[in-house]
């Protein structure tokens, strides 16, 4: 595998947070990302201009029903394990209430900094929480 990420797109243009579980891979190894797909019986699979292949699922319930079953059973010996239990929490989170300010604040606070402590982040977690949560 090339690479695997529990990760949280926090829409910098609108209050919306999209959960995501994704697996990347090589061409030469595309077929894998297939399986996945079967096994979990939910995600798709996406060419990428790097020559690789992604694995990817973003329905929270898919994530919730699907995906956290197999990871509680087959716990991970990494730091990967540490981005689940974080990423179900979360998950369990966007499931079961709507996105209110309070929500949206536990959100941020569990799952910003997630995969590389959020350098990639437009904004800092102060930043984004001031954008929406003053607009709502």
């Amino acid at each position: 595998m090339d690479g695997d990420a529990w990760n949280f797109s926090f829409k910098s243009t609108r209050r919306r947070v999209v959960p995501n579980f994704t697996v990347t891979m090589g061409k030469g190894d595309e077929q894998v990302l297939h399986d996945l797909v079967k096994f979990f019986d939910c995600g798709k699979v996406y060419p990428l201009p790097s020559q690789s292949s992604r694995f990817q699922i973003e329905n929270v319930n898919d994530l919730l029903q699907k995906v956290c079953p197999f990871f509680e059973t087959n716990s991970l010996i990494t730091t990967k394990q540490e981005h689940f239990i974080t990423s179900a929490e979360a998950w369990k989170l966007l499931a079961n209430h709507s996105l209110t300010d309070d929500v949206l604040t536990q959100l941020v606070d569990l799952a910003y900094d997630m995969n590389q402590g959020g350098k990639s982040r437009k904004l800092t977690k102060e930043a984004y929480l001031a954008k929406f949560i003053q607009s709502s």
